[in-house]
């Protein structure tokens, strides 16, 4: 292998990661979006606050509680929950890729994996993770994350195509 192939394969490899990751962060944006509108909509409809679930996600770094309405906490959980969006929509990307090459039912299967992990794993962590995952009724956490995937995956699948 000369220096010509060599440079040429690591300008390859490159151009497949950086393709990954931006492909799975818009994906994963898309689907957090998609998750964010109809979760906060349907907390609304059942009287547990518009923005009850930003609110509760900026607990989690600023603490339970520290604000309700439209305010820092808001700001701080809708931060987090784009950036984790974007990572796990490159996770999601990076297994259709490696493992299943099915965009939509391993996104959903991801989708779902990820509220399971939240609601036994994560949630059990802290103060701030438990008022996540306890924010919602259990339907409608499983089914906003498999909209998540759902959406993750057809995005990707676009942006791949």
């Amino acid at each position: 292998m000369n220096v010509s192939t060599a440079a040429s394969r690591t300008n390859t490899i490159d151009s497949h990661i950086s393709g990954l990751i931006r492909h799975g962060a818009i994906a994963g944006i898309a689907g957090g979006l998609a998750i964010a509108a109809v979760g906060m909509v349907l907390d609304a409809a059942l009287g547990i606050g518009f923005w009850a679930l930003p609110d509760a996600i900026g607990g989690i770094v600023l603490g339970p509680g520290a604000g309700t309405g439209l305010g820092l906490a808001t700001l701080v959980g809708v931060v987090v929950h784009m950036v984790l969006s974007a990572g796990f929509g490159a996770a999601t990307l990076f297994a259709i890729r490696r493992i299943t090459r099915e965009y939509l039912a391993t996104a959903v299967a991801m989708g779902l994996g990820l509220w399971l992990v939240n609601y036994y794993v994560v949630g059990q962590l802290s103060a701030g993770a438990h008022a996540v995952a306890s924010l919602n009724p259990i339907w409608m956490g499983g089914g906003l994350h498999a909209l998540f995937g759902a959406v993750t995956g057809g995005v990707a699948r676009k942006l791949e195509a």
